[in-house]
């Protein structure tokens, strides 16, 4: 969650004022004995297909596909040099149990 959180700060928005970070948690109990809790977090940024297609490098993917590629390894909006793109990988690491 604090990866997301950071992201959602980082590219929330063009100005300071609009870099806000929002997070929901809902609860659902499914029968009687399976519960789980369902987190969102969302910011007004420009969206993460948006930001990873800033690169040069990602350009020419579709929307679709640029939001999958993100979660990948060593893929950011950020220019290779940089060494960025491991936070979301994170994400989905954790997000799948691992």
């Amino acid at each position: 969650m604090g990866e997301l959180a950071d992201n959602s700060l980082t590219h929330g928005g063009p100005t300071q004022d609009e870099k806000m970070c929002f997070i929901q948690a809902q609860r659902y109990t499914l029968g009687e004995n399976a519960k789980c809790v369902v987190i969102g977090i969302a910011d007004l940024g420009q969206g993460i297909h948006h930001s990873l297609k800033s690169n040069p490098k990602y350009s020419n993917m579709s929307d679709d596909v640029a939001v999958l590629n993100a979660f990948r390894h060593k893929v950011s909006s950020w220019d290779d040099n940089f060494g960025r793109g491991k936070g979301l990988t994170d994400v989905n690491s954790y997000s799948n149990g691992e």
